[in-house]
């Protein structure tokens, strides 16, 4: 399986972190990342040029070419379980993962799902306040499923807000409440409140203490968002629900234990 994708920020990102990826033990029963790339210049012509302005866009390569988009109504609670356990795996590995859209996850022949697409997700030993801006890309700011701290994150430093006053938390919270069903807004107001009248920077140091609990958040919400009745059924429903409307503080770190215990033992 091959794609063609521009070359930008967000691409090369994606091509870093599977670099990071392929040295997992057993990486490819829970991620598809990149094999290698070709660049390609603007006429789309192979190019070995070492100067990346030069390279407008890459083919992306993959092990296999059999891979499809994972419907996850196959097996759906194996298939949770085994997306909360990837993202558990990324996390002792320093990267958090990004849901960027229904194309996240794919599968091989009807295989538990593989994690897909890492270019918005972030490997965390390269984040410095200075670069910033390029992790967290504006584009964040409409994704409807990452968390409250990822979001306060790509405001401020796309604002150039020095100290978040009122002004700032009010329209945070009406922007991020605004297309958002199924959010407690006294959680999200409670958790922007104690951020306020802080700088900046020691707003996104105090965030950052909650990075690996991102991509629970965001599994979460996209379950519940579109596979709400799936849920309900298998008694996993409340588990994303309350994960979703703790306090950042409050985010229950043993998600994966539990989901396992509701799925797999018998009470």
């Amino acid at each position: 399986m091959s794609i063609i994708v521009k070359n930008n920020f967000q691409t090369n990102n994606y091509i870093s972190i599977s670099k990071h990826i392929r040295k997992i033990p057993f990486f490819s029963s829970h991620f598809l990342p990149v094999k290698n790339y070709i660049n390609l210049d603007v006429k789309y012509s192979e190019t070995t040029s070492g100067n990346n302005i030069d390279v407008h866009h890459k083919i992306l390569c993959f092990d296999d070419n059999n891979h499809s988009i994972c419907v996850l109504g196959n097996n759906f609670v194996t298939s949770v379980y085994h997306l909360f356990l990837s993202c558990s795996i990324l996390n002792k590995n320093s990267i958090s993962y990004t849901i960027n859209s229904h194309e996240s996850f794919m599968s091989l022949d009807k295989s538990s799902p593989l994690l897909y697409n890492y270019s918005t997700s972030i490997y965390f030993p390269t984040i410095k306040y200075s670069n910033m801006r390029s992790y967290f890309s504006p584009l964040l700011l409409n994704n409807p499923y990452i968390p409250i701290d990822m979001f306060v994150i790509t405001y401020l430093v796309h604002n150039n807000i020095n100290i978040l006053d009122n002004v700032g938390l009010d329209k945070i919270m009406n922007l991020y409440t605004s297309s958002r069903e199924k959010i407690d807004r006294n959680t999200i107001l409670l958790d922007l409140t104690y951020l306020l009248n802080y700088p900046t920077m020691q707003i996104v140091k105090y965030l950052l203490q909650f990075k690996y609990t991102w991509s629970y958040y965001q599994l979460s919400r996209y379950f519940t968002l579109h596979y709400s009745d799936e849920l309900i059924e298998n008694k996993l429903y409340d588990i994303c629900q309350k994960y979703m409307n703790s306090l950042m503080k409050d985010r229950d770190c043993d998600i994966v234990k539990h989901i396992h215990n509701i799925i797999f033992i018998v009470s």
